[in-house]
């Protein structure tokens, strides 16, 4: 996953593409300690789906994920997945 700030719109916006090709993109915004992805459109191979995430903090270094995406009916639980930064990539061996 990519992030950027655009400077016209004063907002960050993130990239997110899979190996086998599917991507959505879209704005990204801070509440508390969460990182809340609006509703986007995933492409791939010529189909779509609207999904939203929330990466809630969880610790210094991990995140848990809650993703829903929309049915006909509304919106239904996808996943939960608790991410956590592994040791190898920060810097010194810190928490930060």
């Amino acid at each position: 996953m990519l992030f950027r700030s655009d400077s016209a719109t004063k907002r960050l916006e993130y990239l997110y593409i899979e190996s086998d090709g599917g991507f959505s993109r879209g704005p990204v915004s801070v509440e508390k300690e969460a990182l809340v992805f609006p509703d986007t459109t995933f492409v791939q191979d010529g189909k779509t789906m609207v999904y939203r995430s929330r990466w809630q903090h969880s610790g210094a270094t991990s995140y848990d994920v809650v993703t829903e995406f929309k049915s006909k009916d509304g919106w239904v639980p996808g996943f939960m997945v608790h991410m956590t930064q592994s040791e190898d990539s920060r810097p010194n061996g810190d928490e930060k």
